[in-house]
């Protein structure tokens, strides 16, 4: 009778608890990395489409000579954003979107991460002046 046959399958405990510990250590590594990953995107993200909407509103100043004050909500799909700039972000869903203090010559984009979405840690602003 052989009994090394009998006992040599499967793994003992300690290597189970090294095999956990490697990958402990990697999850340790990895997820602030992608965390980080995520936020840079959102924020590029962000940037692009503050840019986009820049546009659109200077647009919008040739054609009616004034800022508008404008509001746009993710997910919002009859925003006065929308409405008034026939602008649609191409994230709907993770982003808030406002210009506020529009005069003749000046306004205010702030965008801000939706709660629901990825991007919940993103809130960007800036001023143009005409």
């Amino acid at each position: 009778m052989n009994l090394t046959n009998k006992y040599s399958h499967g793994f003992t405990l300690i290597e189970l608890m090294i095999i956990i510990g490697i990958l402990g250590v990697l999850a340790a590594v990895a997820v602030p990395s992608y965390t980080e990953y995520v936020t840079a995107t959102c924020e590029q993200t962000a940037e692009a489409n503050m840019q986009t909407l820049r546009s659109f509103m200077e647009n919008d100043n040739l054609e009616w000579g004034t800022y508008a004050n404008l509001t746009h909500t993710a997910g919002d799909a009859n925003s006065s954003m929308m409405q008034k700039l026939h602008w649609k972000p191409n994230d709907d869903e993770q982003f808030n979107y406002a210009t506020t203090g529009a005069t003749s010559s000046a306004y205010t984009v702030t965008v801000t991460g939706s709660a629901s979405g990825d991007c919940s840690s993103v809130s960007i602003s800036e001023t143009y002046t005409n």
